[in-house]
C-alpha cells in the first residue's frame, strides 16, 4: 500500500492527514480547490490523522452516536458505536463505512481503522467529514462569527450572499463566479474572524445546486456529464438521470459536488480567506422588481432575524458531538458582528434580483462592496450609480 500525506486547513484547524494514496482523492477534491495565496490567518490548533487499512473487531462497541445529520439526504446520516477507552480516548465504530474511529483528545490525534471491505474514497469521504467535525469543535466562538452564506471574492474582498432556504443564494454565486470577475470563497458556511479586517475564511464544503441552476450554464452542464461518465476520481454519488429545469432543493433536484468538479467547470481556484467587504441579503424570484437597498446596520429590522437565523454558532445542526467535546467558549453576539461592520466601514445591503437581470448580478457585486452606503431607493434608480450606467445603458444590457 503506497503512502501519502496531505495538509488541509478548515477553520482554524490544520489536519495533517497520512494513508492510503487512494484516500486522498476524495480529501483533495477539496483541499486542492483553493489558489496559492499570500500570508493567511495561522491556524488555532492541529490534529494528526492517522489512516490504516486492517481487520476490525466485531461486536457491541457501546452507544450509538451520530456524526453527520442530513434532513433531506439519507446518505449524509451516519454514525456508529461509541466507546469510551480506559486511557481516556473516544472511539466510535461505524458500520456503514467498515470502519473504527479514535481520538485521543489529550495529544489531538485521530486514528481511522479501514477494513479490507472499505473504499477508498468512502474512507476518504468519512475522514473528510470527521474532520470538518472537529474543526467545529475545536476553535475558540469569541474568535469569531459562523455564518450560513454563500460568498465571493471581488477586488480583494469578500461579499457574502446571506438568506433562508430558498433566497437564491446558490443562484448569485453561481452567476457571479461563472459570468464575471469574482472568485468562489464558500459555498455554504464562512468564519467571519473576530479582528481588524474582519477576516472571512472559507468553509470547505459540497457545491449544492438545483438542477434547474445548473442547466443555466453550459459550462456546468459539461462537468456533470464527465462527472456521471467517471471523469473524476472521487466520484461517490451519482446522478443518472437527466438534468431537470426544477428550482427546488428536493433528495431528487439537487445535486451537491466536491469543490475541484466548480474549479474545473468555471476555470477559477477558491480564495481561502479575504476581508469583509460586504453583507448582502438576497432575493432572486422570476416576479421580483431588481431593487439595492442600503441598509443601516444599527436598524436591520426583519434583515436581522435572518441573520440570527443564519448565525451557527447558538447550535450546531449538522455535526454532532460524537468525541464528547463541547463547542468552545461563549459565542458572540450578531450585535458585535454589526457594531465591528459599522466602525469598519463593511455595507449592509438588500439586494433583490429579478431572474431576467441575473446576467447583470457580477456587475452589481463587483461595486458593492465600494460604493457609498446613500442609497436608500427601493426601485431600479440605484442600479445606474452601481453599474456605472445610465438607465439606457442599462435597459440595453438587459435586452441583450
Amino acid at each position: 500500500m503506497a503512502l501519502a500525506r496531505r495538509t488541509i486547513r478548515i477553520l482554524e484547524t490544520e489536519f495533517c492527514i497520512e494513508g492510503d494514496s487512494q484516500l486522498h482523492d476524495y480529501v483533495d477534491a477539496f483541499g486542492l480547490a483553493y489558489a496559492a495565496q499570500g500570508p493567511v490567518s495561522p491556524p488555532h490548533s492541529k490534529v494528526d490523522v492517522d489512516v490504516v487499512c486492517r481487520s476490525i473487531a466485531q461486536g457491541d462497541h457501546g452507544a450509538f452516536a451520530q456524526i453527520h445529520s442530513s434532513a433531506t439526504h439519507e446518505h449524509w446520516n451516519f454514525g456508529g458505536e461509541r466507546e469510551l477507552l480506559s486511557d481516556g480516548s473516544v472511539a466510535i465504530y461505524i458500520p456503514s463505512r467498515h470502519a473504527k474511529v479514535t481520538l485521543q483528545s489529550d495529544s489531538m490525534r485521530l486514528l481511522v481503522e479501514a477494513s479490507p471491505a472499505a473504499s477508498p474514497i468512502g474512507i476518504g469521504q468519512l475522514v473528510f467529514h470527521i474532520c470538518r467535525n472537529l474543526s467545529l469543535y475545536l476553535r475558540d466562538r469569541q474568535r469569531g462569527w459562523q455564518l450560513h452564506a454563500s460568498a465571493v471574492e471581488v477586488g480583494g474582498k469578500a461579499v457574502l450572499f446571506v438568506g433562508d432556504q430558498g433566497a437564491g443564494k446558490s443562484t448569485l454565486f453561481l452567476q457571479s463566479v461563472l459570468a464575471g470577475p469574482c472568485r468562489p470563497l464558500a459555498n455554504d458556511r464562512v468564519l467571519v474572524l473576530n479582528n481588524a479586517d474582519l477576516i472571512v475564511r472559507s468553509w470547505p464544503g459540497y457545491l449544492s445546486m438545483c438542477e434547474g441552476s445548473i442547466l443555466r450554464h453550459g459550462a456546468l452542464v459539461e462537468a456533470s456529464e464527465a462527472y456521471e461518465s467517471g471523469g473524476y476520481p472521487y466520484a461517490f454519488l451519482h446522478w443518472p438521470t437527466e438534468l431537470k429545469s426544477v428550482f427546488t432543493k428536493g433528495p431528487d433536484t439537487k445535486r451537491m459536488y466536491p469543490m475541484t468538479w466548480f474549479t474545473q467547470a468555471a476555470n477559477k481556484m477558491y480564495i481561502e480567506e479575504a476581508p469583509l467587504g460586504c453583507i448582502a441579503f438576497v432575493h432572486v424570484s422570476p416576479e421580483a422588481k431588481t431593487s439595492v437597498k442600503w441598509l443601516d446596520p444599527r436598524n436591520l429590522g426583519a434583515a436581522r432575524e435572518t441573520l440570527e437565523r443564519n448565525h451557527f454558532d447558538l447550535i450546531e445542526t449538522s455535526f454532532s458531538s460524537w468525541h464528547g467535546l463541547p463547542l468552545s467558549g461563549e459565542p458572540l453576539g450578531i450585535g458585535a458582528l454589526l457594531s465591528a461592520m459599522e466602525q469598519g466601514g463593511v455595507p449592509v445591503v438588500d439586494m433583490t434580483v429579478a431572474v431576467r437581470d441575473l446576467p447583470l448580478i457580477s456587475e452589481l457585486v463587483e461595486q458593492s462592496h465600494s460604493s457609498s452606503r446613500g442609497h436608500t431607493s427601493a426601485d431600479d434608480s440605484a442600479l445606474p450609480s452601481l453599474f456605472g450606467a445610465d438607465h439606457a445603458s442599462l435597459a440595453c444590457k438587459r435586452k441583450a
